[in-house]
């Protein structure tokens, strides 16, 4: 169930008293915010997050109706590369973070909500960005995950193609790290320094220790593994083929170190290749280093790519000789931690990709909704179920149009409906003031979102 962690207020202390303590202890002094932990879940969470995809909708793929205008949108403002770069870069930070691997697919441009799955449709991702207009004020709106929403439209993003973005207009990295929070299981944060505050208050291009608490609350952390040394390096044993894959293996982190050991067998023929690859499996930025027994390196490949393939060939080895393998991330930063497999062949073996896990899980009735025990920003109490409590704000918005009502923009949970799509949903607001502020001009913080509430209002988008 979605929670929030309330700060506690302390009250005012006698000046003279504060003055005093200070002398003597001499503590050091540390913005209170940076030390609380005011991050929340939404109550979704992926069935699978060994391998959760993502996807960029063709455009004119159909979003209840309205056809998506991502690439049109964002190439007036940026290549389609650089832009496609600051999408990846934000799932990859997320990934860092906790247990839970991204993976980029292609999208086959199926109408939003289409499809039998709400995990692991083979023609888009589990999680796709589009493009449509939106209410002012509003950059970017995301449906919420499984199980809160249960078709193929969970965790799909929306941005707002009425705002400008860029240089001249707001940073999309930072709205894109917004919202695949969301798209994670992440509500809004109280802390204005969070990536996950509900109000666009600067550039963020990195999490803050309250994001990564709140992703590690859903996910877990990630952990390392013993084969951290050649000293405990994995062996790996050839098939009679000559051939080996090892799965189920990660780099933790920038420092994570995996180390494989593998003895050539008698029927080699003078060769022996290595691929490490992440493609496919996560945004991992793989190295890989090939040593002989005496830990002198002999090769070594590397992307920079999230999710990419490295591969090693060796020739001139022979029967009985032990070779040690290292796998590393190529980067300190976003895609420094991910799956990976690796397959190994010699002789006249030929390596096999590593096959992604099935990631299924069929579509179901959306679980979203209020319970008695929930509030809505003013305080008033939500009744249970999907439509109990129901606050009747209605804003419809027709071709786009905005209208005079209720919207996304004070930071909860909302019903929506988006011309044939029904889903829970949350928004980014533009803030206070916070308007055309791209990178190098971030806005000052303005004030700060109603507290986060998982009560009932509706917006439609006919």
């Amino acid at each position: 169930m979605p929670y929030v962690r309330m700060a506690r207020v302390w009250p005012r202390r006698d000046a003279s008293r504060v003055r005093a303590s200070r002398i003597q202890s001499q503590p050091s002094l540390e913005r209170l915010e940076e030390r609380q932990l005011l991050s929340a879940t939404n109550g979704g969470a992926w069935a699978y997050p060994v391998r959760v995809t993502y996807s960029l909708v063709p455009d004119g793929t159909s979003i209840g109706g309205t056809p998506s205008s991502l690439f049109s949108t964002m190439n007036g403002y940026a290549s389609t590369a650089t832009w496609e770069a600051a999408i990846a870069k934000a799932a990859a930070s997320w990934e860092n973070a906790a247990g839970i691997n991204l993976v980029q697919v292609a999208d086959d441009g199926s109408p939003i909500g289409s499809g039998n799955d709400e995990q692991g449709a083979p023609n888009f991702g589990d999680i796709r960005f589009g493009a449509m207009p939106e209410p002012s004020g509003e950059l970017a709106f995301a449906f919420l995950p499984p199980p809160k929403n249960g078709s193929s439209a969970a965790a799909d993003i929306f941005f707002n193609a009425n705002v400008n973005w860029g240089s001249n207009g707001y940073d999309l990295a930072t709205v894109a790290l917004h919202e695949i929070g969301h798209a994670l299981g992440l509500a809004h944060s109280t802390a204005s320094s969070a990536v996950m505050y509900a109000n666009y208050n600067s550039v963020k291009q990195s999490l803050t220790a309250d994001d990564t608490s709140g992703i590690q609350s859903v996910y877990g952390a990630r952990t390392t593994g013993t084969n951290i040394n050649a000293s405990h390096a994995t062996p790996v044993t050839l098939n009679s083929g000559g051939t080996a894959t090892v799965t189920g293996v990660q780099v933790a982190a920038a420092t994570d170190q995996n180390w494989y050991s593998v003895v050539i067998p008698q029927n080699t023929n003078g060769s022996l290749t290595v691929i490490l690859q992440s493609s496919n499996l996560s945004s991992l930025e793989p190295r890989l280093t090939l040593y002989n027994s005496g830990l002198q390196g002999l090769a070594q490949a590397s992307t920079t790519t999230f999710g990419g393939t490295a591969t090693v060939t060796l020739n001139g080895v022979s029967a009985g000789q032990t070779y040690y393998l290292r796998v590393t991330a190529n980067t300190s930063g976003a895609g420094s931690a991910g799956a990976y497999g690796l397959e190994v062949a010699s002789g006249t073996g030929t390596p096999s990709p590593t096959v992604p896990p099935d990631t299924t899980v069929a579509a179901q009735a959306n679980q979203g909704g209020a319970t008695s025990a929930e509030t809505t920003g003013s305080g008033t109490t939500a009744g249970g179920g999907l439509l109990g409590g129901l606050t009747n704000l209605v804003a419809n918005v027709a071709g786009g149009v905005v209208g005079t009502l209720a919207s996304l923009l004070d930071g909860a949970e909302h019903l929506i409906q988006v011309g044939t799509l029904t889903n829970w949903a949350e928004a980014y607001s533009a803030g206070p003031g916070a308007r055309h502020r791209g990178p190098g001009h971030p806005h000052p913080h303005g004030a700060g979102p109603k507290p986060h509430s998982v009560s009932v209002v509706t917006r439609t988008i006919a």
